[in-house]
């Protein structure tokens, strides 16, 4: 029984549905942001960029540096402030042992990207999610208004911690993991390592949003 329990779950997290299923209730949550909110003029528009891993290696550039969801994160955030004009970048991160953190990282490639130095703010204390919301409270209140940058799959449990921690972002996805086309996968059936991550990264976060409801 035991066997047939485990092989049976096996084929539940490795095959299509399950995943795909949990994954797209999580994303689909938030669209993506393309009309902007209409912002009082008299308030500077903040835009988060969360952290999302970097590497301490100093032979690399700092985009290399970045991992890709950190990378897509900036995109994501750097499009918008491009959009918005008077915005500042807010980038975060914590550090490494080579002595620079990950928004410095992020604050590097940003100037890669044709961002002016003179409208980006860096956060570099934080470790995880709670801690962004905890030291962007700390640093500026709710003076300003606030778009959050970061994966789909995440937005929800970083809309919920920084509601408790008394901020109302507008949410900003990216990086989602499912893409909609014209082109088909014939072997998408078949059981795959790519959607035991999925699963992964689907109960992570779904666990994530009942601590921060659970603990408050």
């Amino acid at each position: 029984m035991l066997l047939l329990v485990a092989g049976f779950w096996v084929l539940m997290v490795s095959t299509r549905p399950l995943p795909y299923l949990l994954v797209k209730g999580l994303e689909k949550r938030y669209p993506v942001l393309t009309d902007m909110p209409a912002f009082d003029s008299l308030k500077t528009v903040h835009i988060l960029v969360l952290a999302a891993g970097h590497a301490d290696d100093t032979s690399l550039p700092p985009n290399a540096q970045l991992s890709g969801g950190a990378l897509g994160r900036l995109t994501e955030g750097v499009r918008l402030h491009k959009m918005i004009q008077g915005s500042i970048l807010v980038l975060s991160g914590p550090g490494g042992k080579e002595g620079f953190t990950q928004a410095d990282a992020l604050f590097r490639t940003a100037l890669i990207m044709d961002i002016d130095s003179s409208s980006i703010l860096l956060m570099h204390k934080a470790k995880n999610t709670a801690g962004e919301a905890k030291e962007y409270k700390e640093l500026f209140s709710n003076e300003s208004h606030l778009i959050l940058v970061t994966s789909a799959i995440h937005m929800p449990r970083a809309m919920v911690t920084f509601k408790k921690a008394g901020l109302n972002p507008v949410p900003a996805p990216t990086n989602f993991i499912i893409k909609h086309g014209s082109r088909k996968d014939p072997w998408g059936w078949l059981p795959s390592a790519h959607y035991i991550g999925m699963m992964e990264t689907a109960l992570h976060e779904l666990a994530g949003i009942v601590w921060v409801k659970v603990k408050g």
